[in-house]
């Protein structure tokens, strides 16, 4: 959790208005469903500002240097109770957060064989953004920059769907998140009626 997420396709310009950027919007054609390994837009903070560019998901650390396919750990989510003392992500704990725009989620409930798929959006119907850590290694591949969803227990919305939720930042605490300023605890899951869950037929419909 949280293992597939929705390309974000219609508000780029508002996110880039309100943290002040003049980048070109980036390209988001492609496969509506992001997956693990997926190359997707993030924005992070670099010396002469907030910048957009693409990522792979799914964190490997910058002490990784050999072969991409010889990274074996399960890094495209990272909990938030232990990314600050974790190997992995440590580092861009103290040093590289990442905004990530979706426009919903998707997760499974039920037992093998007979899952029920659920599509996730935020309940008032604005764009989700997730918190996120990057980080940058020099692989025998080439350089590579990757990035990692954060999660937290999941609260009344979440919980009868799965044990975790991503962790979710509004508009007022974006710049705070990439400026690595101090916020509320972020661990504390979101509070009643900030996502809505709607079933996935077998057709790929909604209900």
């Amino acid at each position: 959790m949280c293992g597939r997420f929705k390309r974000h396709s219609k508000f780029w310009e508002r996110i880039f208005e309100i943290l002040s950027m003049t980048a070109p919007a980036p390209d988001v054609s492609g496969d509506d469903e992001i997956r693990p390994t997926d190359l997707y837009p993030i924005i992070g903070a670099r010396p002469e500002g907030y910048a957009v560019g693409p990522a792979r998901w799914s964190l490997i650390p910058r002490s990784h240097v050999g072969p991409i396919k010889e990274f074996k750990l399960t890094t495209f989510n990272a909990r938030i109770e232990t990314a600050a003392t974790s190997k992995v992500f440590e580092t861009p704990w103290r040093k590289r957060h990442c905004l990530v725009p979706a426009d919903a989620f998707w997760e499974w409930s039920g037992d093998k064989g007979q899952k029920q798929k659920w599509q996730i959006t935020r309940a008032d119907n604005h764009p989700l953004m997730f918190a996120g850590l990057w980080d940058r290694t020099e692989s025998t591949d080439g350089p590579v920059t990757s990035f990692t969803l954060l999660t937290r227990p999941a609260g009344e919305d979440m919980a009868p769907i799965h044990t975790r939720e991503p962790v979710i930042l509004h508009p007022d605490q974006w710049r705070d998140w990439l400026d690595l300023n101090s916020l509320p605890d972020l661990s504390q899951p979101a509070k009643a009626s900030t996502f809505r869950a709607l079933a996935v037929t077998t057709s790929g419909s909604l209900l």
